[in-house]
């Protein structure tokens, strides 16, 4: 871990979340979800790269279905102070966006963790955007890379530092073992090697009595849309160091049930089922913003990532 190509690939996955960031602000450009948010958080030189619309309607179905399972997890646990812990939040606008909304319940807690490179990059864009520094808690404690409040708290962590996970985490009382408390990881442990990234979820599944993780990743890496997939991050310097353990929804669902998310209402789902049990109305609404002609593509791509949510408590029932 302290080889220089070691630290090259980490700073190769931290600069994702700024692709990530204009890709998502092309969608809400193009009009596929609403979130005023997004351009104080993407990088401006990136911007003039348009996305295709395979690319926009695949974001389309990754963040309508991370929000339709957040705010049903706020909304079953609204009456039990519920947590959310982002795991390599990034530039993440989820908590700006559902605290101007109001839809965050009392008493909630909004945990975000990342390198303290990106948490610096965060904290720089809320200090210097009145809006966004305007939705923080007045009491809040804000250094040069860490918020930390009893609403919204962005923590600098290297989430292979289970140790110092613990510390930020429990240590400061941040998070209650007893508060119902979700978990999101969007490609952010397929970074990570399985024996790291079963340590995280392992780590949350024990210490949280009602937990429930959601994951979105990469899975089928052994085919040739797969081979491709692989080859082109691993010249970007981002090998997907946990594919090859969890290459299929079933070593997937394996996984979650080896580290105490396997509850029977667990959902394990390619995002091409998902996107197709999202509601119809809205699938309709935003396939009229442009047309895709590459379908076969379409379903090699969306076949090619995964979503599973897993619990260790039975008083969590999923809404797709």
């Amino acid at each position: 871990r302290n080889c220089p190509e070691f630290f090259t690939a980490m700073a190769e996955v931290r600069a994702t979340d700024s692709d990530a960031a204009s890709r998502k602000l092309h969608c809400v450009q193009k009009g596929y979800w609403k979130d005023p948010f997004q351009s104080f958080f993407s990088p401006q030189q990136k911007r003039n790269n348009p996305n295709s619309p395979l690319i926009n309607r695949g974001y389309w179905a990754r963040v309508a279905a991370c929000k339709m399972y957040i705010r049903h997890f706020l909304k079953t646990f609204a009456e039990k102070n519920p947590t959310i812990v982002s795991l390599g939040a990034g530039s993440d606008t989820t908590y700006f966006n559902l605290k101007a909304a109001s839809e965050l319940p009392q008493g909630c807690n909004w945990i975000e963790i990342d390198f303290p490179q990106t948490t610096k990059q965060k904290i720089s864009a809320i200090r210097r955007t009145e809006v966004l520094h305007s939705l923080m808690d007045n009491d809040a404690q804000v250094s040069e890379t860490e918020i930390t409040s009893p609403e919204y708290s962005l923590l600098a962590v290297d989430l292979r530092d289970i140790s110092a996970l613990n510390s930020k985490l429990y240590g400061s009382q941040l998070l209650r073992p007893e508060a119902p408390t979700l978990i999101i990881s969007e490609c952010v442990l397929i970074y990570l090697t399985p024996q790291d990234a079963d340590a995280v979820l392992s780590f949350f599944g024990k210490q949280q009595s009602t937990c429930v993780c959601m994951i979105y990743e990469q899975i089928k890496p052994d085919d040739a849309f797969g081979q491709m997939m692989i080859a082109n991050l691993q010249d970007r310097g981002c090998p997907l160091l946990s594919i090859q353990q969890y290459p299929t929804l079933e070593k997937q669902v394996e996984r979650l049930k080896g580290v105490n998310f396997g509850n029977p209402n667990l959902v394990a789902k390619d995002m091409l089922q998902v996107y197709n049990q999202l509601p119809q109305d809205e699938r309709k609404e935003i396939e009229r913003l442009e047309m895709l002609d590459e379908v076969e593509e379409w379903q090699m791509l969306m076949s090619h990532y995964c979503f599973l949510v897993g619990s260790n408590t039975d008083a969590w029932a999923s809404p797709l």
